[in-house]
């Protein structure tokens, strides 16, 4: 059976690479940053935006700006969140979202994910915007108060072979 938040995500493929058409619609891009020991980073958020508002956890990301391809817009927004220099980031998928979930009368918005692999202690992240940055398990992620886009977003990639098994998240970069 499919949910509502299901159906509000269309998941696609599309070229992290080519430089966005920002007239056309909204774009943006989260990165997902996995620790050796598999936990993935996220971000404790100081805006109030429904359901779970201030507080809640998300995906670190934002909006893409004129001139960038989703992967500039990933890379950029991870470093200006977090401080952390990416060396390289994975494009995991697109998914076009209808907002109705968090803000009814907010536009469709296309996030472009990614993710990468690397050793970034906690103690060395800068929280550029939000209230703080972890590391959270699978099973502690999903025990986070997060709002349902992000949380279907985040479980699409936990659910994935490409955070299962990194020989295949390295043959789609």
């Amino acid at each position: 059976m499919t949910s509502d938040i299901e159906r509000a995500n269309r998941w696609f493929i599309a070229d992290p690479d080519i430089v966005l058409d920002l007239t056309t619609g909204r774009h943006g891009a989260a990165v997902v940053v996995i620790d050796p020991a598999g936990r993935v980073l996220l971000q404790q958020r100081d805006d109030d935006t429904p359901p779970e508002g201030y507080g809640r956890w998300a995906i670190p990301g934002g909006g893409s700006e004129a001139g960038e391809t989703p992967r500039q817009t990933a890379l950029r927004e991870i470093e200006e969140e977090t401080a952390i220099r990416l060396l390289t980031v994975t494009y995991f998928g697109s998914v076009q979202v209808q907002r109705h979930d968090e803000r009814p009368d907010s536009p469709d918005l296309t996030i472009h994910m990614f993710f990468a692999r690397e050793d970034w202690p906690e103690s060395v992240i800068v929280v550029g915007e939000g209230l703080a940055f972890c590391y959270w398990s699978a099973e502690e992620s999903r025990t986070l108060p997060m709002n349902p886009n992000g949380r279907h977003w985040l479980e699409h990639l936990l659910a994935s072979d490409a955070f299962h098994n990194p020989a295949v998240a390295e043959q789609t970069t």
